[in-house]
């Protein structure tokens, strides 16, 4: 029911779909998505930190990753904090530097690590304050760091990092934080909908 409200298609058209043996990895026998399919990391620069999460297919968080994740950044020296949510989901956390090149270099930490640490990660995202464009993967104005202005996504991922990327067929673009946001947002409110039904259904 979810994906035919997402995608607009009829329900017959996704039933064919969900069965057919090409997409069997991707479905269970319910019809619903595996959390193991693939995983995504998401980054989130602000003012004062910079904040990872990083969730499986279905957009649940991977704790035991997130905290696998923290203690490798903590023995390269990158002091790493742990944030708990009330869902049971983890972020880390980290302070943002001021200085490009120390931004640089915790970024591509963050990556290289969650490319080792992440089994079928597909797609790296890397959310900002400010004016972003798309097409070029720059950030136009950054009203938190203006040193930031006018710097694209390449200028802050070390090149090794970008080619590990490149060669594990992994995606990575930048995106302003509302948008980001939003994608996990409505997944949210799906979910709360959803248990709501479910308690009701069983009282």
């Amino acid at each position: 029911a979810k994906l035919v409200a997402a995608t607009g298609k009829s329900w017959p058209t996704i039933s064919n779909t969900i069965t057919n043996p090409d997409y069997t990895d991707v479905f269970g026998e319910n019809g619903s998505l595996k959390g193991e399919y693939a995983s995504f990391c998401g980054i989130a620069i602000g003012t004062r930190h910079i904040k990872i999460s990083i969730l499986d297919f279905t957009l649940r968080c991977k704790k035991e990753w997130v905290s696998e994740l923290i203690e490798n950044l903590n023995k390269c020296d990158i002091n790493t904090e742990r944030i708990d949510f009330e869902n049971h989901s983890i972020t880390a956390c980290i302070n943002t530097p001021r200085d490009i090149d120390e931004l640089s270099e915790r970024l591509s930490a963050i990556i290289d690590n969650c490319i080792t640490i992440c089994s079928n990660l597909i797609s790296v995202c890397v959310a900002s304050t400010g004016i972003i464009n798309r097409e070029t993967q720059t950030i136009v104005k950054c009203y938190s760091n203006a040193k930031l202005d006018n710097v694209k996504l390449s200028d802050i991922i070390s090149e090794s990092v970008l080619n590990r990327l490149k060669k594990s067929g992994i995606s990575i673009s930048i995106e302003h934080n509302v948008n980001a946001c939003a994608v996990y947002e409505k997944e949210m409110i799906y979910r709360n909908v959803k248990l709501k039904k479910d308690i009701k259904v069983k009282k």
